[in-house]
């Protein structure tokens, strides 16, 4: 994968760099050293990214999303790709973990593809940057992708989206480097970055529609020379049709419930501030309000480095500023998609809008550049490094393990784990047998966006058990601070206080009068 630019050849649509001609008079030792100090400060930028996304990197509890994750990759191969086709990505990040739990399974294990495409979107950043304002913004580039908060924890995260972003930002680079010097190397090499894109989360199409409509747009290239990207970025597509057709049973989930919120200020607003600072903070963390004033100022940070760009584009040369509008377009591009997109179906969320957003970081990291103060951008830089090292080591989400701890060696065969639909994987995943034997979600239906898919079978029942009734056995709620308590079956009351473990709570309930059996 190429990440830096070698300055070997030029073209109209290469962002502004430094004149690179002085450096062909100078000797051989000054021009190596001036090149190895730019790869000497990139790669010590990597290493502080990769140091936050690596250390203690299987210490924190799953979320809820990871728990799906670390169920279904667990399952035999063919029962794998099941469980993923009915849910709603396609299998290339799963395909990834489940290979690599064969070697060790365990958390680090299971989200290492995340950190290390997190690693590899830093190196990438950097070429961006470098392509748009040279040395120094390619270095500010690849800080803000390394520190900022969002891109640290969604590289801590065993989900799809660290892999994608990272995709989304390759493709950014080959095509770029497709149309300034054309060749079927670099086309290729593009088409194959495409595909990987789309089998890893299929927000990707209308990421890659906006690089080329970006591309066309932006540096005016003629159809001719857009048509070889074009045609393999089409192929690439293509190529997801045997996937789409094994799981066409997710295209029923656009006639259903869904959980996304019809597109409006809240829903954008949000996207906004998790695009600096990261998922939202669980109600019931302890320090909640403390580590929400740090998001903010990282959004204010981030903001700062924004507006530098805008006042301060002048700055940039013709070149460097048609750059700059082509990385911005390219992630409008996709945006613009997904809200036309969200007329049909809502689709305006964070984490779908995230797996575009890696070019919008490279502009943060070249705003900063620009900043006229060097103490701001070290404050900008202190705001964000902090941030990123707290959020990443303190539990935001789901205590499941401490709770679960608590019950593990307590469940009856006549017991109950009544679990809010959120938390259901998460009890399967860390309790132990008679837990995952007696967890059940009372409802009389479920979403599939709870991850079903992952659900063992009988997980769902619409009421409680009759032989929980008949044995008067008891009933441990599991649920979240904000949910209120559960329509009990009569006579049942609470045995204790509710205890809460972070985001997730516990309350045991007994029935009246002779109360449970002994255990």
């Amino acid at each position: 994968m190429v990440v830096a630019d070698r300055g070997d050849r030029a073209s109209p649509a290469r962002a502004n760099r430094p004149d690179p001609s002085p450096a062909r008079h100078w000797s051989g030792p000054i021009a190596s050293w001036r090149h190895s100090s730019y790869r000497a400060q990139l790669l010590a930028i990597a290493a502080l990214g990769a140091a936050l996304r690596l250390v203690s990197l299987g210490s924190l509890p799953f979320t809820r999303d990871e728990a799906f994750t670390a169920i279904v990759v667990q399952r035999p191969l063919g029962q794998m790709l099941s469980a993923v086709a009915h849910d709603s990505a396609p299998p290339l990040s799963y395909l990834m973990q489940h290979g690599l739990i064969q070697l060790w399974d365990s958390p680090t294990m299971l989200r290492l593809p995340s950190a290390a495409a997190g690693i590899a979107a830093i190196l990438l950043a950097g070429a961006l940057g470098r392509r748009v304002a040279g040395d120094r913004a390619g270095l500010w580039a690849a800080a803000a992708m390394a520190l900022l908060p969002s891109s640290v924890l969604e590289s801590r995260d065993a989900r799809v989206y660290a892999l994608a972003t990272a995709l989304v930002l390759a493709s950014v680079l080959t095509l770029w480097r497709a149309i300034e010097v054309p060749g079927w190397r670099r086309v290729l090499l593009y088409g194959l970055v495409v595909t990987a894109g789309v089998y890893t989360n299929y927000f990707v199409v209308f990421a890659v529609a906006a690089q080329l409509g970006a591309a066309a747009w932006i540096f005016r290239v003629r159809f001719r020379a857009l048509r070889p990207p074009v045609l393999v970025a089409g192929i690439g597509c293509l190529l997801l049709t045997p996937w789409l057709i094994a799981a066409r049973a997710q295209f029923q989930h656009g006639s259903a419930a869904y959980w996304v919120q019809p597109v409006g200020l809240p829903s954008l607003s949000g996207v906004a501030i998790q695009f600096f600072a990261g998922p939202p903070i669980d109600p019931g963390v302890p320090g909640q309000l403390a580590l929400e004033l740090l998001q903010g100022l990282v959004v204010v940070a981030g903001v700062l480095a924004l507006g530098s760009l805008v006042v301060r584009r002048r700055a940039l040369d013709p070149r460097g500023r048609r750059a700059a509008a082509f990385l911005a377009a390219s992630v409008g591009g996709g945006l613009a998609f997904l809200l036309v997109a969200s007329v049909w179906h809502p689709l305006v969320d964070a984490r779908y809008v995230s797996v575009m957003w890696g070019p919008f970081v490279c502009l943060i990291g070249i705003g900063l550049s620009l900043v006229p103060r060097a103490t701001w951008r070290a404050a900008a830089v202190a705001v964000l490094g902090i941030a990123s090292a707290v959020l990443a080591v303190v539990p935001t989400k789901p205590g499941t393990p401490a709770l679960v701890a608590q019950i593990d060696g307590r469940v009856g065969p006549h017991d109950l784990v009544w679990t809010a639909p959120g938390e259901y994987l998460l009890m399967v995943h860390y309790g132990d047998a008679p837990v995952v034997a007696r967890t059940h979600v009372v409802a009389k239906n479920l979403p599939w966006y709870w991850g079903t898919a992952a659900f063992l079978p009988g997980a769902v029942v619409p009421r409680v058990p009759a032989d929980v009734l008949r044995h008067r056995g008891r009933i441990f709620y599991v649920d979240e601070p904000q949910l209120s308590r559960p329509s009990l079956p009569p006579g049942y009351h609470a045995a204790a206080p509710r205890r809460c473990f972070s985001s997730v709570c516990l309350r045991v309930y007994v029935a009246g009068g002779a109360g449970s059996p002994p255990r």
